[in-house]
């Protein structure tokens, strides 16, 4: 509103002029914008990730609260002396980069809490040029730590597998093979490289192929099972295992992979054919011998009564 005073011919004052113009739409937008701050800065303030807003010029403009909690206020303090506690910008610093309308994201760890963060930096777009910046710091230290624990349980089960004297043979749904240790490699002469990825099949004739998709049928089906299995080498000889498998399934109880612990059995086969091949030789000589031959026990040996009692004939 305009107010303008009205002269008479003497100069005196004798009235005033008003102009007046309707500003309710602006003002309406203007309230709407406050609300929508008002709104925008209670959804920051409510998040449990650590949240900031940067100027260009690296000024904090503002915290929320969990930002707050973890490195206090920033008492007028720069991103890089209230955050990272660094005197000078940051050489990792992309707000070139960002200023310019791009998203990034990294990690950092605190030298101060050693704790690891996930660090997103946000452009937040005005009109007609770029402003300021959002930085959230996700803590991710407890995966992390997670992580390494894990890590170290499978670094420790790793080394157990391979120091086992038994082969060990992991495969997935589709019977490739995820895992074998050092020593089921060198059962079929190969490196545990050569066989990774290899499917199951590629190790047995076409025998062995339908004996193993009938034991695949029964993993798929939860079941555990032991038995007797020939495997073709790299050098194309059989070699004779005994197989314990286990199915392992999700949470939701489909199959996933089996696992099995294999032992080389050749020599005992090896061992047993030669049994056989012995007895079978010195049958066929008693069989063919041109006089009869009988097996006799001797008993009450030591003692005066003597006798030899027939035990049978060959």
């Amino acid at each position: 509103m305009d107010i303008h005073p009205l002269y008479n011919e003497k100069d005196e004052i004798n009235g005033v002029s008003v102009f007046a113009r309707d500003i309710t739409p602006q003002k309406q937008a203007e309230d709407a914008i406050l609300k929508e701050r008002d709104k925008l800065k209670s959804i920051l303030d409510s998040m449990p990730d650590r949240i900031c807003i940067v100027s260009q010029d690296n000024q904090v403009l503002y915290t929320n609260p969990a930002l707050e909690r973890e490195f206090g206020p920033p008492n007028g303090k720069k991103c890089h002396e209230y955050i990272f506690g660094k005197p000078e910008v940051c050489g990792w610093c992309k707000n070139k980069e960002i200023f310019a309308g791009k998203t990034r994201a990294s990690r950092w760890k605190s030298p101060a809490s050693e704790k690891t963060y996930e660090l997103f930096e946000s452009p937040i777009k005005t009109f007609p040029e770029i402003k300021s910046k959002l930085l959230k710091l996700h803590d991710i230290t407890p995966e992390i730590k997670a992580q390494e624990k894990n890590w170290h349980s499978q670094n420790k089960y790793r080394l157990l597998i391979e120091n086992l004297q038994e082969g060990i043979w992991e495969i997935d749904k589709n019977a490739d093979t995820t895992f074998v240790n050092d020593k089921m490699a060198s059962m079929l002469g190969y490196n545990p490289e050569e066989i990774m990825g290899k499917n199951l099949f590629d190790f047995m004739d076409e025998n062995g192929v339908r004996l193993a998709e009938k034991n695949i049928k029964k993993r798929k089906k939860g079941l555990k099972d032991l038995h007797d299995f020939e495997f073709i080498k790299k050098n194309g000889e059989k070699i004779y295992t005994t197989i314990i498998t286990t199915p392992l399934q999700d949470g939701a109880g489909n199959y996933q992979v089996a696992l099995a612990a294999v032992i080389d059995i050749t020599d005992l086969k090896d061992a047993e054919k030669a049994l056989k091949l012995s007895e079978s030789l010195l049958r066929g000589l008693f069989d063919n011998m041109p006089s009869g031959m009988g097996v006799y026990e001797v008993k009450n040996q030591g003692k005066k009564r003597s006798g030899l009692h027939h035990k049978g004939i060959q």
